[in-house]
């Protein structure tokens, strides 16, 4: 629902209504019988979709009929109420058809919820609660890959969207790294919150909807470095999969490979050095919206796996966060001499800002290497108890044999016939 109303209602350009004009109500009557576009038409059905499918999957739940009935009207009240908003909203229609279509699109979705949605198994989400970090990682990922989330109902955009995969497929080594590396820790952060079970499927999952909401958002497209790279990623996922501690190092270290290479491109450095800049997010507050709130996503996610990554590899808390800051800070540094770039300390203050939110997230779980640790203890005492044990039951048996000349500890009478 927050999804159709974002996107439905964006950029938020609310007007006062033009003096003599019919109204909200009347316009939305007043197109009854208008004949839409296909594409439109289309594009509005699958919108409401979702909201139908998961609706239905509930009532499948409870099994009830009614239920399927109230998703349909929660959908349609939905559309009226985004209709009639739209009137005032700038750049938007207040149309009749986007209501019928809406509406055929919550019950096309609930009725397919409801017949199919017993065959999912939702399990693979389980372990969504366990595991926040990762969870709120992928969600970082998310923010910057899908921005500035708004779905549109534009056929040609979707074509616009899959053009460079069709018509002009190029990808860099360069932009291949960089994929790779990005899809490498998906899959090991999708890994950890399926705990192993069903990752693949999980994976999948996350892979299908990022590459159809690329399609759909109105500002984001497919190319082929992307798609090589998540290819990439996954046969080393799976290939690695029996050395877990050689593909988190491999992971970890071609994030931190894409780390430094994002800050310090296109490593055209000058002779005469920049100004640093001492106080943080100077940049952010300066700077565009839409490319700051890209920014920040991107290197909260990056920053963020990498602290994740290194600390999986068995690093203490303390020294990673140390190590992080400070490779950033030096980089930072080399910036004044790259012309274009925003040296200042703020990547260093994020760096410690991500790593106090993980910290918090995890706070009373032990790192898996401290569990194995743990484990290895466990095990160590309880042989050295049982030794220690059979070490005492063996000196009473002697302490007897001395005690009685030589003879053996008496034997137990055999049972009567």
């Amino acid at each position: 629902m927050a999804m159709i109303l974002y996107g439905s209602l964006y950029p938020f350009a609310f007007h006062a209504p033009p003096p003599g004009g019919a109204g909200a109500l009347a316009t939305l009557l007043g197109t009854w019988s208008k004949t839409p576009g296909r594409g439109d038409f289309a594009s509005n059905i699958l919108l409401y979709t979702p909201l139908g499918f998961f609706g239905g999957i509930l009532a499948r739940l409870h099994a009830s009929l009614k239920r399927i009935a109230l998703i349909v009207l929660l959908g349609a009240t939905l559309s009226f109420s985004i209709e009639l908003l739209q009137y005032y909203d700038t750049g938007r229609d207040t149309e009749a058809t986007d209501f019928y279509a809406n509406v055929a699109g919550t019950m096309l979705g609930a009725l397919f919820g409801r017949s199919f949605g017993r065959n999912i198994r939702w399990s693979v989400l389980s372990g969504v609660p366990a595991n926040p970090v990762p969870a709120l990682l992928l969600v970082a990922w998310l923010g910057y890959r899908l921005y500035p989330y708004v779905p549109t109902i534009d056929l040609h955009k979707y074509w616009n969207a899959i053009k460079p995969l069709v018509l002009h497929p190029s990808a860099t080594p360069y932009a291949i790294f960089r994929q790779t590396a990005f899809w490498m820790a998906i899959c090991l952060l999708v890994e950890k919150i399926a705990n192993g079970r069903r990752a693949v499927l999980l994976f999948g999952i996350f892979a299908g909807l990022v590459t159809g909401a690329s399609i759909l958002i109105v500002t984001t497209w497919l190319n082929l470095s992307q798609l090589i790279g998540m290819g990439i990623a996954f046969c080393l996922w799976r290939l690695t999969a029996e050395q877990s501690k050689y593909r988190i190092t491999i992971a970890a270290g071609l994030v931190g490979v894409n780390v430094l290479a994002l800050r310090l491109e296109p490593f055209e450095f000058s002779a005469e050095p920049g100004k640093f800049g001492l106080v943080p997010f100077l940049g952010f507050m300066q700077g565009s919206i839409d490319i700051d709130v890209q920014s920040f996503c991107e290197k909260f996610f990056l920053y963020g796996v990498l602290i994740w990554l290194l600390r999986r590899t068995g690093l203490r808390m303390a020294f990673t966060v140390i190590l992080v800051a400070s490779a950033l800070f030096i980089t930072s540094l080399a910036e004044i001499f790259i012309h274009g770039r925003s040296a200042e300390i703020t990547d260093a203050a994020m760096a410690l800002g991500i790593a106090g939110v993980i910290a918090l997230l995890d706070a009373g779980a032990e790192p898996e290497l401290e569990f194995a640790n743990r484990d290895r203890r466990h095990h160590r005492k309880a042989y050295t108890k049982t030794a220690d044990t059979l070490t005492g039951r063996l000196t009473d048996a002697d302490s007897f044999h001395r005690a009685n000349n030589g003879d053996p500890p008496p034997c137990p009478p055999p049972p009567l016939a």
